[in-house]
């Protein structure tokens, strides 16, 4: 069984890796690390935090974005090129296959965020700025984890309905995630109790800024440990659930309805 996963796990690190979204992926990183450069020389005040802030967004945004197509992507490749037919009909159950195939996904990305580290701190070098230290590589990490939940969540997506519609509401949720805890926030004791309880309720379940510690990237040292955790766990625990529903729901019916 952890052979048949590695190989699935490999086979599809290497389809991506080779996918033409790489390319233009660290393409689009390496004109946001420079487009933060020339903001960064508007102004003379919190340079550093403006740099961040400009870059910080341009990857989330960035990365968030290749993985869902990511996500999508490569479950409708592999049933429209016929591969998934020919590996289920190899030892490997519909699940196995499809955790396999988010392995190698997962995989990718953290090459990406690699990538992406690399020349974020090639930018701060450039600009003379001191390089990241604990509390930033932090903030990268959290980051990369978001990205993580997200291709879930797209693979999620891809199980239930065909590429185009997996895609918009993918990205529907992700938006959903991002803004939850902020609408939530926002309301007044004038807002309806039922829509108050909903909007609450999905704040409390699907927040996606547990993931973005921009506001953390100029600190000296490393947040609390106690809240960090939380976070990290909350992602393991979401990308678990969304695994586990994908795999159960591709077990008993093909991976996209026909």
């Amino acid at each position: 069984m952890l052979r048949a996963l590695g190989v699935v796990t490999l086979q599809t690190f290497t389809l991506l890796r080779r996918d033409r979204i790489f390319w233009p992926a660290l393409a689009a990183a390496s004109f946001i690390a420079a487009a933060a450069g020339v903001a960064s020389s508007w102004g003379t005040e919190e340079l550093m935090k403006m740099l961040y802030d400009y870059g910080l967004l341009g990857f989330q945004l960035t990365g968030s974005t290749v993985a869902i197509f990511w996500g999508v992507k490569m479950i409708g490749d592999a049933r429209q090129d016929g591969s998934m037919e020919v590996q289920l009909a190899a030892p490997v159950s519909r699940g196995l296959w499809l955790v396999g195939k988010y392995c190698g996904l997962s995989a990718c990305l953290v090459m990406v965020s690699a990538v992406f580290i690399v020349l974020w701190e090639a930018t701060l070098f450039v600009l003379h700025y001191r390089l990241m230290g604990a509390p930033q590589l932090l903030v990268f990490a959290l980051m990369g984890l978001g990205w993580l939940v997200d291709a879930a969540l797209a693979v999620f997506f891809a199980t239930l309905t065909r590429p185009s519609l997996a895609i918009f509401a993918t990205f529907a949720a992700w938006i959903a995630g991002l803004t939850s805890a902020l609408i939530d926030q926002a309301m007044t004791p004038e807002t309806p109790p039922q829509l108050r309880a909903t909007v609450s309720t999905i704040a409390r379940y699907w927040d996606l800024q547990q993931f973005n510690l921009a506001d953390k990237a100029l600190e000296a040292h490393l947040p609390a440990f106690a809240p960090t955790l939380d976070r990290g766990l909350y992602g393991l625990v979401l990308i678990a659930i969304l695994v586990s529903v994908s795999s159960v729901i591709s077990s008993r019916r093909d991976v996209l309805p026909a």
